[in-house]
């Protein structure tokens, strides 16, 4: 029979409740107060978890496992993260549950919760940090993980993350991305230039391959020049040409004509802006302006999620620090929502303007005026009639 994945859940939960509560003090037994309460704590999260309340179930069994810390609950732990989307801490909790010897387990009961472990590391997404320069600390939703070079990707949960690099006397840098289950993602936090990006740096500072050195180059000297003989050339003929005959010139007469004032011939009349530079204009106002409006709604937001994560990092309470870091988290993806739509908006404007640029002289019209009228008109006689000539 095919069990859906949260039935799977549910049956490894009751599982492990029965076990538990098997291991807890009979009701006819005389039971100290602390046993009472982590009884009491663990049937709620039992109930909890099995109406669907993953959340309220959590603090249940967190609670029961501080008053009397069995390690079965682990596993009820680890499930309530499952269902929360948290694969992260449920690999943890299920590694911890299977790695410890003094668990008592059926061949089945042990394969199920390998069978949930395996599960969660499949939901993990993987992360490959680079920082420039070394040295610098990096964090994960405020979180510190390690200090610049990681030597391996950082596993963490789906959805939106917020990465960042801190040096001492420099200014930080961040970078928002929202990772997929199972997903992969390299990003390079370059603190010199103040940006991040997708990707691995171009040049990496962990080795430098010095290049070999240059070989010297043996030129053989050139042959020796052979003689060249050049032949004579052979005697040209001598013609000499009669000399040419002039034919007697004519007498010009010139008539003038009068001139008429036009204004010069083929100068081109240039008309006003074309419709496409204002249209282009006002696209390139539009665009720009309302980028520069989401930029300074993404900055205004960003200082919300530093607020966020300094408030976090100031309490110890874990309710609080979760519902902090839930807040973050949607501020940050709110921010990199806005900085998208400035990036696209920007493109926009800037492909209007170089149309704007472009406009007067793809658009406009030109207008060549008719030459003038002739100036001059010369009659000159020919050996074969007369000849005219002018000047228009």
């Amino acid at each position: 029979m095919n069990l859906s994945r949260h039935t799977k859940r549910r049956l490894t939960a009751a599982m492990i409740a029965s076990l538990s509560l098997a291991a807890l003090p009979s009701p006819g037994h005389a039971q100290p107060q602390p046993v009472n309460e982590a009884r009491a704590a663990f049937q709620d999260g039992v109930r909890q978890y099995a109406e669907h309340h993953y959340a309220e179930a959590l603090e249940s069994f967190r609670r029961a496992y501080r008053v009397r810390p069995h390690p079965s609950v682990l596993v009820n732990i680890a499930n309530c993260h499952m269902a929360l989307n948290q694969p992260q801490q449920a690999v943890t909790l299920f590694e911890r549950y299977l790695s410890d010897p003094s668990n008592t387990l059926s061949t089945e009961q042990r394969l199920e919760i390998q069978h949930g472990l395996e599960e969660a590391q499949r939901q993990l997404a993987q992360v490959t940090v680079h920082v420039v320069p070394a040295g610098a600390e990096v964090f994960l939703d405020g979180d510190l993980i390690g200090v610049a070079p990681l030597r391996r990707a950082i596993a963490t949960g789906p959805g939106p993350h917020v990465i960042e690099a801190r040096l001492s006397g420099t200014a930080s840098q961040q970078h928002q991305a929202r990772l997929a289950p199972g997903g992969q993602l390299t990003v390079t936090l370059d603190l010199n230039a103040a940006r991040s990006y997708l990707g691995a740096p171009a040049v990496s500072a962990v080795a430098v391959v010095a290049p070999p050195p240059p070989q010297p180059v043996v030129v053989a000297p050139p042959p020796p020049p052979q003689p060249v003989v050049v032949a004579p050339p052979p005697p040209q003929p001598v013609v000499v040409a009669p000399p040419p005959v002039r034919p007697p010139q004519p007498q010009t007469v010139a008539v003038e004509i009068p001139r008429q004032t036009e204004a010069p011939s083929d100068v081109p009349e240039r008309r006003g802006m074309p419709g496409a530079f204002w249209a282009g204009l006002t696209l390139t106002l539009a665009a720009g302006g309302t980028a520069v409006g989401f930029v300074i709604y993404a900055e205004t937001l960003a200082q919300e999620y530093n607020d966020l994560v300094r408030q976090r990092d100031a309490t110890t309470d874990p309710t609080q620090r979760a519902y902090l870091r839930e807040n973050a988290l949607a501020y940050a993806d709110a921010v990199e929502s806005n900085r998208q739509v400035a990036m696209i908006l920007g493109g926009i404007g800037g492909v209007a303007l170089i149309f704007t640029a472009i406009a007067p002289v793809a658009f406009g019209r030109s207008t060549p005026r008719r030459s003038g009228p002739v100036q001059a008109l010369r009659v000159a006689p020919t050996l074969g009639g007369l000849s005219l000539s002018g000047t228009f």
